[in-house]
């Protein structure tokens, strides 16, 4: 644990990074002749993850049982994978003499040891009628677990087919797990778009059991079968030889998110960190464990880069608002002069605005995303402000979900369009949330400090009655996610609703500006167009009349409309693009929403008399306020997503 003081120096939230996870099934009675090939094979995976993904750590997540998991470790510990133990008991009644026989035991902490593992008991994957010590269900939900939590699965398997029977807890149903998401969910079905799941699938035949076949072959890449496809082979998955584009593209994705990690973290100066600036608090953030602080850092670092790439994308939009303007008044010149040298004015007009809209794309592009089969795949500023700024919301929903104890993940409840246009976002939330959860309260440091806290009642969000830990800790953790106060603009002191209010503002004003300007250019433009007209119609006026140089009139009324139509691109070009009025709209509905989170929490402390309907009930407004949060962040980023930089025509 960190203490305090060391939580409020330091130089970065140096705990952001999402690994890449490989998790690990295999069978535990492979022929023994396969374990060489299977080992160099495992060992040629690796290395391609680790050529695709230079900037990332890798993880190894395996429950080191006898066999093909205990080969995959050995080559991941080589290779200075670091592994995670995802155990479907304590440690204890896991590791016997049945399972590891002979010297099996000695193998597995030795394993542990060099793999400098974390090693957790996997939370309940589902939520089904099963008897107590079950072996079959646990096995079950550790594998539902590693398959669903990875981002490619490898899997020692022989190829035999995967049943949904409920009882199937092996290889053939990890695989099955993985690819067809065919398990059942505690909080309801989900729906999972055709790019997340993927299998690195290793033949590996098994001991008594027909081998199929013998050959040396590759690695094969399996994917979930498109639903589009009208096929009827009996087959739940399409299988390439090459790595295919839908798994390197999550891969690369989050090794750039990664990159530009380690590029922010050495450009931070070493510095005292704000009460503020903690998601809840810094005793919550140094008090707790490994997985909450991984969690908060990212959430800090990724909301970070979405600001920084949204700075420079404003000033692209407004280098070619500018650029844009500039060509139209060059044509008007053009127009109304006809000099020669004017032409020469407008295709240095045209050629500037090209070379601006090239040097922005060249300024925003982020380099080759990995070492191969990255000319296809656009991850530029725009696109890193929008998916970085997803990447932080759900980091800071899963925060909160973690430190109330609850062991949801927060990309369940991502909508599905933003599972599937940004399937690497919610791989790398469950990537940092990694292990069980514990309440924040629990901590014995915390404990402490919940006793003693001075919360009088009239500053607490929820109006309830209790005064221990997990009263004031409620509290605490509604003051800062949803707020206490439903009119405060301000959102360090008063969590959402504070954002909200405080977006309303600023975003009002801007809209104000933009009102106020297009008002101007309207009634300036109708001003001219009608002294323009009564001038033509009134004999005494003379039209052509020299005011100066070769400008009469007539070409000083068109000069200035022109002006204003420049004026008019320049204004609908730079705010158009930043969809300020529907961002106004949100924040309106999301002050509703958590307003509503509080008026119901208060309401479950008043309905409820037992303390565990009362925990239930909270639980469950906690699960529904994930939801919302992050539908309306996939509202957010459909409309964002849509305005990025193109050429101005």
């Amino acid at each position: 644990m960190e203490n305090t003081d060391d939580a409020n120096t330091n130089s970065v939230w140096k705990n952001a990074q999402a690994p890449i996870v490989i998790g690990v099934t295999a069978h535990r009675n492979i022929r023994f002749e396969h374990c060489d090939r299977i080992k160099r094979q495992v060992g040629e995976f690796i290395d391609e993850i680790k050529l695709l993904c230079p900037n990332s750590p890798i993880v190894m997540l395996t429950g080191l049982a006898m066999g093909g998991d205990m080969w995959c470790a050995e080559v991941a510990v080589e290779k200075g994978v670091k592994l995670m133990l995802a155990l479907p008991d304590d440690e204890k009644t896991y590791v016997n003499e049945i399972d590891f026989p002979l010297d099996g035991k000695d193998k597995y902490h030795a394993l542990k040891k060099a793999g400098a593992a974390d090693t957790f008991v996997v939370c309940d994957m589902e939520k089904v009628a099963h008897a107590d010590g079950d072996r079959d269900y646990k096995f079950r939900q550790q594998a539902i677990y590693v398959a669903t939590n990875c981002h490619v699965l490898l899997a020692l398997w022989d190829g035999a087919n995967a049943t949904d029977k409920r009882s199937e807890c092996g290889t053939n149903a990890a695989v099955g797990f993985a690819l067809k998401h065919n398990y059942y969910e505690p909080n309801g079905m989900e729906f999972d778009p055709i790019n997340d799941g993927a299998v690195a699938w290793i033949y590996s035949p098994r001991e008594n059991r027909a081998s199929g076949e013998n050959t040396d072959r590759a690695v094969k890449y399996l994917v979930p079968k498109s639903r589009l496809d009208g096929g009827n082979d009996g087959k739940y998955y399409d299988s390439y030889d090459k790595m295919p584009e839908q798994i390197s593209e999550i891969l690369l994705r989050t090794d750039r998110f990664n990159a530009d990690c380690r590029e922010y973290s050495a450009k931070q100066k070493p510095r005292t960190i704000q009460e503020k600036e903690y998601l809840l608090g810094s005793r919550e953030y140094a008090d707790g464990s490994d997985k909450s602080r991984k969690i908060h850092d990212c959430c800090k670092v990724a909301s970070a880069l979405s600001a920084d790439c949204k700075k420079k994308n404003l000033r692209a939009l407004m280098s070619l608002a500018l650029t844009g303007t500039a060509l139209i008044l060059a044509f008007m010149v053009y127009d109304q002069l006809a000099f020669v040298w004017t032409s020469w004015v407008c295709l240095s007009a045209v050629a500037l605005l090209i070379g601006v809209y090239a040097a922005v794309r060249v300024a925003q592009k982020t380099g080759r995303l990995g070492k191969r089969r990255s000319g296809k795949i656009s991850f530029d500023a725009h696109t890193r402000f929008v998916e970085y700024r997803a990447l932080a919301e759900a980091l800071r929903v899963q925060y909160y979900i973690v430190l109330f104890g609850s062991d949801d993940g927060a990309g369940r409840y991502i909508a599905w369009s933003q599972k599937s246009s940004m399937a690497w976002v919610r791989k790398a939330v469950a990537a940092a949330s990694l292990g069980t959860s514990r309440p924040a309260w629990t901590y014995e440091k915390l404990r402490e400090f919940y006793k003693s806290a001075d919360m009088p009642m009239e500053t607490r969000t929820i109006k309830n009655n209790g005064d221990d830990e997990k009263s004031v800790f409620v509290n605490r953790l509604f003051g800062k996610w949803v707020g206490h106060s439903k009119h405060e603009p301000h959102y360090h002191a008063n969590g959402q609703i504070g954002y909200h209010l405080k977006n309303i503002q600023t975003k009002r004003e801007k809209i104000k500006r933009r009102d106020v300007v297009k008002t101007t250019v309207i009634a300036a433009t109708v001003t001219t167009y009608l002294a323009l007209f009564l001038c033509e119609l009134i004999p005494a006026v003379d039209m052509q009349y020299r005011l100066f140089w070769v400008v009469d009139m007539r070409m000083l009324f068109k000069s200035i409309l022109s002006v204003f139509t420049a004026a008019a691109f320049l204004i609908s070009y730079y705010y158009d693009k930043q969809a300020i009025d529907q961002t106004v709209f949100d924040s309106y509905n999301m002050v509703g929403l958590y307003g509503a989170a509080i008026d119901r929490a208060n309401e479950i402390y008043r309905t409820f008399d037992k303390k565990s309907d009362c925990d239930a009930a909270l639980e469950s407004l906690v699960r529904e306020l994930a939801r919302e949060q992050l539908t309306e962040n996939s509202a957010w980023t459909a409309y964002n997503r849509g305005d990025n930089i193109e050429l101005p025509l």
